[in-house]
Formats: structure tokens, sequence, C-alpha cells
């Protein structure tokens, strides 16, 4: 199906026309029609690259000795390369590390290769080296982990036992959770047990200026459970008096200095244990669920109603270990699994047009899948407490996805996607095939800036059907409306960042209606040695060799997958939601938090608010005539702990109330575990404390090293310590991949027309590419550090424009275009997707 460019619909957004404006694209080319395309690539914050490698054209200064060591930063991670049939044995770092600090080795390739860890201090008396910790995993040989004794400068060493391959080597620190309420407990109630001698005890106690009248519970022989209340004052107290816990206390201890008493307590406040974590390993990697008050959310989840999820994309892989039992079992489909491929022939990459398996075929180059409907599948449903990956948002068993196929490395068509949201909504056939009911909610990350009326209809439909469309907002930091999320009856879904910002890339406008998470993969601000991305289920296509996998995506098409799977969830306690009723109680803000309280209705970049799972919920337990579960008042931080690592100066503090009820903050104190006065903080919270806060840094007068600190918030419910990171590097450590290469290909195909190489400056990259001719290309980055004349490797810095999972055109048109932004990083396949692709013969630096 060949249609006009600019009617095709992407990823969001697979294609993307840059057109230089006035002012800002360069002169144009006066031989012929050839452009320059030019631009910048950032590095992960905290980013440093092995300075010996196995690539050609890199430079190479050796790190093979502990005299030549180079700068970590703490937190911080490197990418590197070891080889022990050519001499580059041992890699060695020096990093300044805090007590219990993690030091963590991934090996790209542990099976043709073995690494150890190993952790060294300086002895001031032997003056050498001596070993702390050594890691030599045999269990678990792709993972090396030590962890640091004590607070001081250590030596960190990289050593290659057997073969060779790429590293990542990640310094962080453990992150506490947040804590529950200590020592709740009914003021004015109090049990007392007697000693076996005191039987019948009926009567009231008088102590001091206070009466303690049995409440007439039954408790056993010798126990008894008092109301307190002060003599004067006639009848039982009920739990609102205003007898106080102190009073309580002061009752208690006077108690039990009395012979006849065993013990005397409090009526102590039990909690539901539900808000215990998943055994999923990755887990604790899943900021954006807490982010979203998700696991308070989770306890509200019993018994329900089966709900089926369309995930309209580039199809699924329903092999991946932590999906495969979350599809619509049904025979009638090729698959086993109910879904549809409505890409025509051509276009699906697998031999084949419109038929019943969606399965997403993957290929070897980088403008091939990226398999980015396995990656929003995996926000959606991924298994919960399988002992396998990460949590999905829909963690229960019947919450089911119907994977439609609308999507190829090409993007899709409005005809294609109008027939998937029919089919989903049980208006139309396919292939023979019928749903027996519309599916629940329909969950779209692609988008267009053109306005299409049939498709604008096609939703109108479904809606009528009482399906509940989703869509994400787009990441052009643009305020013009993306479609499908900007047509009335969808829900547009802007995205933020782990401390509740506005993502960069996210587009904004009035058509925004709720935000979640979207993440960055250029930060690390929780100070856990990771990117701050939406950590989700991966799949790689490696010489058509399918790996599984895990990846840190980020992007509205991350985020909106957050709020599917907290719909499909009310859906599934709550049958009868509606999207009418779904819009009412979105614009009622009983589903969001409120991240611009000083405004009133909807804001251009959040909506009605931050997704809040645990309100969400809570309503359509309400609303099905259930009784919600109460959770108290919880204080809660985000982030739960701040790293400026050795160049970020002021970031956010979010606090918010993730329980039900009220609570008050107060005044904040900051403990310094290692220097003292480098750390302010101003308010911008409201009244009761909850909101933002400016957290700043001032590194002046600061010897070299790591410093801490911990910032103590106490409140009427529970206290909370955020624990604070600052590097000062001996030397100016800045962000870099090392060598990297930057390949332009034709978007048709993928063929390499010209390239630039180099290292970066103050964190950032440059290219040029001269004499470009009119048409669409692509932009990738990454790095050789294993000198195969392939970049991106598993281990090796990669990236492409705009990001690797989505990947944008370059349209050359009658300019030149000077201001390409985009990002690599080091990845792996255990926790990253990355892609080979081969480098021209004749590259050079």
């Amino acid at each position: 199906m060949n249609q006009p460019f600019m009617q095709r619909i992407f990823y969001i957004l697979a294609v993307i026309i840059l057109m230089a404006l006035g002012g800002c694209g360069g002169a144009d080319n006066k031989k012929g029609n050839a452009r320059t395309v030019s631009g910048t690539v950032l590095v992960a914050a905290n980013t440093i690259a092995d300075s010996d490698t196995h690539d050609r054209n890199a430079p190479q200064i050796s790190n093979s000795t502990p005299s030549a060591a180079q700068d970590l930063p703490n937190p911080g991670t490197a990418g590197g390369y070891v080889d022990r049939s050519t001499g580059d044995i041992d890699d060695y770092y020096l990093s300044f590390l805090n007590q219990n600090d993690d030091i963590v080795l991934f090996l790209a390739d542990a099976t043709n290769a073995d690494l150890r860890l190993t952790l060294l201090k300086f002895d001031p008396n032997s003056q050498q080296y001596t070993i702390i910790s050594t890691s030599d995993n045999a269990i678990q040989p792709q993972i090396e982990k030590v962890k640091a004794p004590a607070r001081g400068e250590y030596l960190i060493q990289v050593e290659a036992v057997r073969g060779q391959t790429n590293y990542q080597l990640s310094v962080g620190q453990g992150i506490a959770p947040a804590s529950l309420p200590a020592n709740d407990f009914i003021p004015g109630e109090i049990l007392v047990g007697y000693t076996p001698s005191v039987v019948g005890v009926t009567t009231s106690l008088q102590i001091g200026g206070y009466t303690l009248k049995p409440s007439g519970h039954d408790l056993g022989t010798s126990i008894r459970s008092y109301t307190l209340q002060r003599s004067q004052v006639t009848g039982i107290l009920s739990r609102s008096s205003s007898i106080t816990a102190s009073e309580t206390l002061q009752i208690i201890k006077q108690l039990r200095q009395r012979p006849d008493v065993r013990y005397a307590e409090p009526n102590y406040r039990y909690y539901p244990l539900a808000i215990t974590t998943p055994n999923d390993p990755f887990f604790a990697s899943q900021w954006n669920l807490s982010n979203i008050k998700l696991i308070q959310g989770w306890q509200q989840v019993g018994a329900g109603t089966p709900v089926e999820v369309a995930v309209l994309d580039s199809g699924i892989r329903f092999d991946h270990p932590d999906l495969s039992t979350r599809f619509i079992p049904d025979n009638t489909f090729s698959t086993g699994h109910a879904g549809y491929d409505f890409l025509p022939a051509g276009e699906g990459q697998d031999g084949d047009g419109p038929d019943d398996d969606p399965t997403d075929p993957g290929v070897s180059s980088f403008t091939g899948s990226t398999f980015h409907g396995t990656l929003v599948s995996g926000v959606i449903a991924a298994e919960t407490n399988n002992t396998t990956g990460i949590s999905g948002v829909a963690n229960t068993a019947e919450i089911r996805l119907l994977p439609l196929r609308v999507l190829s490395s090409q993007g899709g068509s409005t005809v294609e996607i109008c027939q998937a949201i029919r089919f989903a909504a049980g208006l139309a056939a396919a292939g023979g095939h019928t749903l027996s009911k519309p599916v629940g909610v329909i969950n779209m990350s692609f988008g267009t800036p053109s306005f299409s009326q049939a498709l604008q209809d096609c939703i109108s439909q479904a809606r009528n059907q009482g399906v509940i469309l989703i869509a994400a907002a787009g990441n052009e930091s643009s305020s013009l409306p993306i479609y499908p999320a900007a047509y009335p009856g969808v829900i547009s879904v802007s995205a933020t960042t782990l401390n509740k910002d506005l993502a960069s890339y996210s587009n904004t406008g009035s058509t925004i209606d709720i935000a979640a998470p979207g993440g960055d993969t250029t930060q690390d601000l929780n100070n856990d040695g990771q990117p701050d991305g939406i950590l989700t289920t991966a799949a790689t296509n490696n010489n058509g060799i399918v790996q599984f996998g895990y990846v840190y995506a980020t992007g509205t098409s991350l985020a909106t997958p957050h709020v599917t799977g907290v719909i499909a969830l009310m859906k599934w306690i709550y049958p009868s939601l509606d999207p009418q009723t779904l819009d009412q109680w979105l614009a009622s803000g009983f589903l969001t938090e409120d991240l611009t309280p000083a405004s009133s209705g909807p804001d251009n970049r959040f909506g009605y608010g931050l997704l809040d799972a645990n309100k969400a919920l809570t309503e359509a337990t309400s609303a099905a005539g259930g009784t919600p579960i109460v959770i108290p008042p919880l204080l809660t931080a985000t982030p739960r702990a701040i790293n400026f690592g050795a160049t970020i100066d002021s970031l956010n503090l979010n606090l918010s109330n993730n329980g039900a009820g009220s609570l008050t903050v107060q005044a904040p104190t900051i403990v310094y575990q290692s220097g003292n006065n480098w750390l302010t903080i101003n308010s911008m919270a409201d009244s009761n404390g909850l909101g933002n806060y400016q957290v700043t840094v001032n590194r002046n007068g600061l010897l070299p090293g790591n410093y801490t600190a911990t910032i103590n918030f106490g409140s009427t419910a529970n206290s909370v310590g955020i624990p604070v990171n600052i590097n000062v590097p001996r030397v100016d450590i800045n962000a870099s991949t090392g060598y990297v290469y930057f390949l332009l290909t034709r978007a048709t195909d993928d063929t390499v027309t010209d390239t630039d190489s180099g290292l970066p400056k103050n964190g950032r990259y440059q290219f040029s590419f001269s004499n470009v001719s009119p048409g669409d290309y692509h932009l990738f980055i990454g790095s050789d550090m294993n000198g195969d004349n392939k970049i991106c490797d598993p281990g090796e810095a990669c990236g492409a424009y705009a990001a690797l999972d989505q990947i944008l055109a370059i349209h050359v048109d009658q300019k030149s275009i000077v201001d390409i932004k985009a990002t690599t990083a080091f990845r792996l396949n255990q926790r990253t997707l990355s892609l080979a692709y081969p480098l021209p013969a004749t590259s050079s630096p």
C-alpha cells in the first residue's frame, strides 16, 4: 500500500520532517541540491568509557595497572572491553565509595568469557593495594557484584579470566523502601493482661484523673480491653474523642507498675500485607510503578470480571517468557491466541499479507521492527509474581492482551488502524474471525500530525460500543496536536520523569488529558546505577535469531500503557465503567495526583494530573459497591534517593501522600555524613508540605571525593529519609562513551551513505555530513570497542535519532539541517536493547 508520506501513521513518531526555518537552517549548498546534515549527540550523565579498547581507530591510553586507573564517578557507569588473548587482561578504575555502595559488573558475553571483579584499597603501611573482596560468580556468570565495606577511595579491577567481552561497570547505592507508619494505635484504648490469679475483672479502674471503663470485648479470662476517659466526662468516649496518644501512653506506663498487671499496651492498628512487593527480580528497578502509587492500588484488586485489552502496534512476541501467559487463548487462530495482522503484503516483513498471526518478526537491520509492541505490552501486562523479569501494571491473570498488528518498520496507515479498531470493538470481522464482545480498552502508542476524519469516525464507533481508547501524545517537545491522541473521545497521555517533572521530549497542549511515567535514560536521579527509563519486556533479532530480554526505554509510547493497564484494572473491578463515566472521573480528579495545585482545570503539560492508581482503583471499588481498603496516610518521597553526580547542581524532590486521609509535613532537617553545609532546600510545596522542593548543592570548598547527606522529613503520619549523593571529581570528568561512529543511511534500505566519527567534548559529540542529497535518512551512533567493525554490539555504546525504540527519518529538503539532537549510552543485551550494524569497510577517524 503506497500512500503519500504525510498520510501515513508511524510510531510516536517513526518519521518526522525536519525543515530548516528562517534563522535556524544552515546556508544552502551551492553545488547542485546537496545539503549539510549536522547536530549534537548527548551522553548519559556520569558515563565514562574504557580508555584502552580493541577499536583500531580510537586513541589508546592504558588503564591496565593500578597507577594508570581511570577515575569513575560515583554513581557512575563505565563501558569497556577486556581480552585474555591480546594482553588487555585488566582494566582499573578509581572511585570514591560510600559504605554499602554496590559495584556491579555486567558481562555482554558470559558464554565465551569469564570476568572477575575485585575491590582493592590502598594500604599506607605496605604502600600497596590490598584485596578487600572479590566476586567470581559461577551461579549467575553474567553478573559480578561486590560491596564497599566502608567509606573511602577504592581501586576496582575488571579482569579477563577467560576469553574476551564487552562489559558495563556500574557504581551506585541501594535504595531503601518507603517507610510504613510505625507504632500506630488508637488513642484512648488500652489492653491489659492480668496475672493468672486475677480473674473476672469487670469493673472500671480509676488512675489519676482518668477512668478506664471495660469495653465488653471477650478476649479471654485474664485480658481486658478498656476505653479511657477523663473522670469528669460521663459515658464511653468514641474513637474520635479528644483523648490523645500521649495521655494513653502515660496511663499505660502507670498500669505497668501494678503488681497484678503482666502487661499493658495500646490497641494497635494493623494494615493489609498486600502492600508487599512482587518477587519479580527487576521490580526494584521499576520506579515508575511506585510513582503512580500502583503498589497501594493493587490492594483494591480482588475478584473481578475478565478484561481484554487491544494493543494496536507492531505486533507481539507470544513467546516472550514474561508475556506468554497474558494472551487470549483461542484455538480458532493459527497461533492458539486471538490476534490479527492487518498489514498488507510486502509491508509486514513476514512474507505474507493480512492473516491471523500478529507475531512481530523483527529484522536484523536498525530500521526493522524494534519489537515496539512487545515493549508496550510489557508495561501493561508482564506477568507479576512469577520470579521472572518485571511486573506489569495489570497484575491480574484474567486481564489479557489482544495484539493487533498495524505498524511495520514503514509505519502504518489509516486503513489498517481503522480496521483494527473496528475489529477490537466487535464491529467487523478479520479473516473470518470475530470477537464475541468488544474489548474493554485499546492502547495506541503511535501518531501523526495529520488529521483523518475517517479515523475519527472509527474511534467514535468504538467509543459508542463502550470501548475506552488511550493514545500517546507524542515526543516532539511540541504543542501541536498529534493524532489519534488529539481526537475527541481519546485519552491523550503525556510523559513524566522519575521526579514527576514533564519529560523534555513530551508534547504538550490543550488536548493533554493525563500524564504517566515515560522516563529519561540520560539521567540516574535515584542513584541506582541504571538509567531512569521505563524497564520493560524486549526482544532483539540478531542475524535471524530472536532473543528475549528487557530494555530501558522512554517516550509517551511507554507512558500510555501505564494508563491502559490501570483502566483495565478498573474495568476488572467495575465492569460497567464506560468512556463517559471515565471522562467524568478524570475531570473530577478521581484518577490523578494534581501536579499543579495552584491552577484550576486541566494543565497543558499534565492534563488533569499524574496517573494515581490507588485513587483510580479505590473509585472503581466504590462504584462497584465494594468497600475499598483504606490505606493510612503515608508520606512518600520521589525520588527516594537523589544523585547529583559530578555535574548537576539542582534537582526537584516531590513529597506526596500515598495513602488516604491527610497528613502534614514538618520542615526538613539535613544530616551530613560527610562535609557540611553544601546542601540547601527551597520549598515550593502546599500548605500541608506536599509538593515540590528544590534541592541545590554547592561544591565550592569541597575537596575531591564523594559526599553524602540525608534529608529527613517528618509528618503526622510517618517519616522519610532521602539519601543525597554528590561527587567532586579529582579531574574534570566529562560524560563519554568513547570513540563513536555516526552512520547516515537511506531510510528506504539503510544503505550507508556517509560516516563521521570522533570523541566528545564537554559530554557532547558533534557530527556533520556534507553534500547530502535531498531525501529521507536515518542516523545511527555507536562504538566498536571489540573491534569487529560493527557498532552497537551488546555492551557497546548505541543510539539513533530520535531513539533506538523510535527511529525517525530525517527529511532533507531545500536547506541544510544543523540542529539534530540524539543520545547514546552503553547498552547490554540483558537489560537493554542492542542491535548490530556493519561499519563501512572504509571507515576511518
